[in-house]
């Protein structure tokens, strides 16, 4: 980010037009995230109603998270240590997030915020390996901090964190020695228990399953298309762990498919095929499917057949709202 730039644009509260235009053109000839950060302190209304059309899909999680500190904590925390499919990499994510607040912070005079602008940015180095650049921003939190006498941060825990945190090398390594299941539908997780009695006695094997609230399924990982049942509505999908064992998973649309009619399917793959993760494999027509009363929609998604020595590890948590994406990390299993 061109902080003099930033910096100076905020503090004067004003858009000055020959900024605008440079930072404007900068942003077209190169967008990435750097040029991007710099127009989010510019007024929507000075800004070329077009600019910024090829946002969504690139920022957008960025953008979304500025908005509330206690939304970007929970989604830092809960993420950190798993990986998620978006654009930005979480320690990424976790620096420019305290890019952004920090000049935020002064914006509004808003020493904590500063402050806890320097200890994201910190924690982004850290997490990406770059401990030099982290050790002196944390030097300058150090003398912000005893300036203000706002202990915001602790600085004994984020001294030892930088000394000691496992980089982003480690957790890569650690990412190859595992292999993740992801989510094939958008809708409210919940336990197996709410499919059947043999999926809750884990019979059938290991898993979640998910309400829908869009009609579509996607692959829960890159494999083979090893069964598709005749009306469309259940799959089996072979992967392979990191050590070439099979990974066998099955997916249900609605606990029991077969006693819909292949009306409500549109199947856009067939048995055998080679699939891609997070490719479509099926469109459902989610409202005729619920507007028969009989019909639970409790889409199970598990774990049927695994050959290999590794620990299957489901990744989220319940609540009685837990809602997932399609392409979420659902189901990890390290080796």
């Amino acid at each position: 980010m061109n902080e003099s730039f930033v910096l100076g644009h905020i503090m004067s509260r004003n858009s000055d037009p020959e900024m605008v235009e440079r930072a404007v053109a900068e942003y077209q000839s190169t967008p990435n995230l750097t040029n991007f950060c710099t127009l989010l302190f510019i007024p929507p209304a000075d800004l070329p109603a077009t600019v910024l059309d090829d946002v969504p899909g690139r920022f957008t999680e960025l953008t979304q998270l500025l908005v509330d500190s206690e939304q970007t904590a929970t989604f830092l925390q809960d993420h950190a240590s798993q990986g998620f499919p978006f654009t930005l990499s979480t320690w990424q994510l976790q620096y420019w997030t305290g890019v952004l607040r920090v000049c935020h912070g002064i914006y509004q005079t808003n020493i904590p915020w500063v402050l806890a602008g320097y200890q994201l940015q910190i924690l982004g180095l850290v997490g990406r390996g770059k401990r030099d650049a982290a050790r002196e921003l944390f030097q300058q939190l150090s003398a912000a901090q005893e300036e203000y006498g706002a202990e915001v941060v602790k600085l004994e825990e984020l001294d030892h964190y930088i000394r000691h945190a496992e980089t982003v090398d480690k957790q890569a390594h650690r990412a190859s020695n595992a292999v993740i299941i992801y989510s094939p539908f958008t809708g409210q997780l919940v336990p197996l228990s709410q499919v059947s009695e043999s999926f809750a006695e884990k019979y059938a094997g290991k898993g979640y399953a998910i309400y829908p609230s869009e009609g579509t399924l996607q692959s829960p990982a890159a494999g083979t298309i090893t069964a598709i049942t005749s009306h469309g509505g259940a799959y089996r999908l072979k992967t392979v762990d990191p050590l070439g064992a099979d990974v066998e998973v099955l997916i249900h649309i609605s606990a029991h498919p077969w006693d819909l009619s292949n009306d409500y399917f549109q199947v856009a793959v067939r048995d055998g095929a080679q699939v891609a993760a997070k490719q479509t494999l099926c469109e459902f027509d989610m409202e005729a499917m619920n507007s028969n009363d009989d019909h639970n929609s409790s889409s199970p998604v598990v774990i049927k057949n695994y050959a290999g020595n590794g620990t299957i590890r489901p990744i989220p948590s319940f609540s009685s709202t837990k809602q997932i994406n399609a392409g979420d990390p659902l189901i990890m299993i390290t080796t």
